[in-house]
């Protein structure tokens, strides 16, 4: 009773300085996005940063209904409207109709996980995603607040790779990992997981830090990593050599998390961002020096990898571990179908009238638990699971309706900026946020092209980012 009283004042404290100082409190947010390992499963899985966000949506309203300040509040694009009631409608429509779940997980897995309790539940947590669209550009209202948000991200990930690193070190010399998965939620349940690949008979330690898993750890840096070369090309006069040590820094804590979606995710990033240097240089514009950015890009990956050879070759030389082998078995050895989305492939092929409509949200694993593949039987027999690929996601929850909807609005704010700046560009006053402008709407289409193709481990990133676009957008409207 005194602990649910202590609790209760806690959040009511929280809710409190939420709705005086949001500012703090989203920037604290930001932070927390790529902490994964600050994660509670009670049904859904609660990390710091969800909890930091429910606790600014419910500021926000508070704010929103007694104050002027409301005046401030940002109409959401129809679009987004649209997406939001159809992907509520369509999983409200289908809990009607939804199957049994299977024995073993009503078993286990609690009342929040069977059918009925998680479809609706689901959707409070789609609506907690999308949530930055309304929040951020509702707290945030200049572009050097944006240009912070980017700052915070980038110093969460340098201080969870310098965590890793010490979390390797422990691991190797003294056989003790003082961050395995599931650390904080294992107050609850006792259990923890560690992050290990077994290569012949040889036990290789994958940093996760306070990142969750180490994929989760890896998508993360790879989002800091394309963030930091896109300020590098985008302002590379104003950047010093300490940006391309932190890059290197962080490009080498990915390598050692061994995750291929981590590796895919930065190759994907920087093969559009690439793309883009060559868009822009066609149309002169003189003032981004984007190719010599790359060259820069190039001689860091080289030069990083030189290092991270140079270490791999003194583990090879005491473990006897053959890293040629270990690399081909961790990327092209590997099936590019994850466990999650073969069977949500399967399952689509299989009952093809579903990918119009999809089943709803949270609802896949009821339909295609029996498509999982005879190896992820092992690990995930009867698991609550969603598709990892986010177009995947959207086609097998909300159906090519959904995706499109998503993928109208997502282009629709992305182009908006595009458009203003091409109107605003001349203007004197405009320079520096015509600049950000066009740096933000093309990370912004990497990182929703990264979450589409690889990326569903990186929805926080996602719309942080979408919700940016539309605090600049909104900025340079008013210009």
């Amino acid at each position: 009773m005194l602990l649910s009283i202590l609790l209760l004042v806690v959040l009511f404290s929280l809710l409190w300085f939420a709705t005086e100082r949001p500012k703090p409190v989203l920037i604290t947010a930001v932070f927390l996005a790529p902490w994964g390992g600050l994660d509670i499963d009670v049904g859904v899985r609660l990390t710091a940063f969800r909890i930091a966000m429910v606790l600014l949506a419910m500021a926000c309203l508070l704010r929103l209904i007694p104050r002027s300040s409301g005046k401030r509040f940002l109409r959401p694009s129809i679009l987004f409207v649209a997406l939001f009631i159809y992907a509520v409608i369509r999983s409200l429509l289908q809990t009607s109709l939804l199957p049994s779940a299977p024995f073993e997980l009503s078993l286990g897995a609690g009342a929040l996980r069977l059918p009925y309790a998680r479809a609706i539940l689901q959707i409070l947590m789609f609506a907690l995603e999308l949530s930055p669209i309304l929040v951020v550009p509702f707290i945030l209202n200049k572009n050097l607040d944006i240009l912070l948000v980017g700052r915070v991200y980038i110093l969460s990930c340098v201080i969870l790779a310098i965590l890793g690193w010490f979390q390797l070190s422990c691991w190797y010399s003294v056989n003790w990992n003082p961050f395995p998965i599931g650390l904080l939620d294992s107050l609850r349940t006792g259990e923890v997981r560690e992050g290990i690949s077994s290569y012949e008979g040889i036990d290789l330690y994958r940093m996760n830090s306070f990142g969750g898993e180490p994929k989760n750890l890896a998508q993360s840096l790879a989002v800091a990593l394309i963030l930091l070369q896109t300020i590098q090309a985008y302002w590379r006069m104003t950047c010093g050599r300490s940006l391309s040590l932190i890059w290197a820094f962080l490009f080498l804590s990915m390598l050692l998390t061994l995750s291929t979606s981590g590796y895919v995710l930065w190759t994907v990033g920087t093969v559009l961002l690439w793309t883009f240097t060559a868009i822009i240089k066609i149309g002169h514009r003189r003032h981004i020096s984007l190719f010599r950015s790359n060259n820069a890009q190039i001689t860091l990956v080289v030069a990083t990898l030189s290092v991270a050879v140079l270490l791999v070759w003194t583990t090879e030389f005491r473990k006897g571990i053959n890293w040629l082998e270990v690399v081909e078995e961790r990327t092209i050895g590997r099936d590019f179908i994850e466990d999650f989305d073969a069977a949500t492939i399967d399952f689509l092929a299989d009952q093809q009238w579903y990918i119009w409509a999809g089943v709803g949200l949270g609802n896949i694993h009821l339909y295609a638990n029996d498509y999982l593949p005879d190896y992820a039987a092992k690990y995930a027999p009867q698991a609550a699971f969603v598709a990892k690929s986010g177009y995947l996601k959207l086609v097998s929850e909300l159906g090519l309706v959904g995706l499109t909807l998503f993928l109208i609005w997502a282009g629709s704010e992305i182009w908006h900026l595009f458009r203003i700046e091409k109107l605003c560009h001349r203007l004197p006053d405009a320079v520096q946020v015509c600049h950000l402008a066009v740096a933000m709407a093309q990370f912004g289409t990497i990182i929703v092209a990264c979450y589409l193709l690889r990326g569903g481990y990186i929805v926080m990133q996602t719309f942080l980012t979408l919700g940016l676009l539309v605090t600049l957008r909104r900025e340079m409207s008013e210009l």
